[in-house]
């Protein structure tokens, strides 16, 4: 069954490429030629998003809107913000974007933050932070993380990358976290306890405060995922639910 549904990708895939590109021309292609390319492209691009059917990858589909973000990408493209003293400015708006986050969430000034490029990278630089915190404060170097079969797949990838043991427990019998099943998969190993707000699978919220409470009790760390829906968090108890 996997065997026919790779095949199938793969032919889906093929069929939508035209004017492959396999070797680096001798002599570099005309900026028209470029653009041609890159406009047919776009607009078949843009037409998929205007079908409003990519949730997950595309969040707004307002012309006005990606008009902005292109201006100021055109503004500042060839910023390079790991030389924080000649682009200052690109700190400064990450340190912004940070602080507003974290007001939004109710945080204080001891929390603090940093921007990535997605949620696997997100989920990748907390997974390290738990494996070298994991190695300097309780001696771990065989460290294992917890999550539910519903996780999104950057934990696997993260762990696999880490070389740390993913121990991963089926959903219980609501379709929910399974809490008693993340108890008996804690030993002196665990890292951390993986959560959801809400799951990639499904869109379900994985029980945070009582996962929490186990996290607590046996003094290992919990990683919230917020990959999808983050933003609607802080917002959802003055809607009503």
């Amino acid at each position: 069954m996997v065997a026919k549904e790779r095949a199938t990708f793969i032919e889906k895939i093929k069929k939508q490429r035209s004017d492959i590109v396999f070797e680096l021309p001798e002599r570099g292609m005309k900026d028209e030629v470029i653009m041609k390319r890159m406009r047919r492209e776009g607009e078949a691009s843009e037409k998929m998003v205007k079908r409003g059917q990519l949730s997950g990858g595309v969040y707004i589909s307002d012309r006005e809107h990606w008009d902005l973000i292109c201006e100021v990408m055109r503004q500042h493209v060839f910023a390079n913000p790991i030389h924080i003293d000649d682009f200052a400015f690109c700190c400064q708006l990450e340190s912004e974007v940070i602080r507003m986050t974290i007001n939004l969430y109710k945080g204080n000034m001891a929390c603090a933050g940093l921007i990535t490029s997605g949620g696997t990278e997100s989920i990748f630089t907390a997974t390290y932070a738990y494996r070298e915190n994991g190695k300097k404060e309780r001696g771990i170097h065989n460290g294992n993380v917890i999550a539910c079969e519903t996780a999104h797949v950057g934990i696997d990838k993260s762990c696999h990358y880490l070389g740390l043991e993913l121990r991963k427990i089926k959903r219980n019998a609501e379709g929910n976290f399974n809490l008693e099943a993340a108890r008996k998969a804690i030993d002196s190993n665990t890292l951390f306890i993986y959560g959801s707000s809400p799951e990639y699978a499904f869109g379900n919220y994985d029980p945070l405060e009582k996962i929490g409470q186990l996290c607590l009790k046996y003094g290992i760390g919990l990683h919230n995922d917020c990959c999808l829906g983050s933003f609607v968090n802080p917002f959802i108890e003055q809607s009503g639910y």
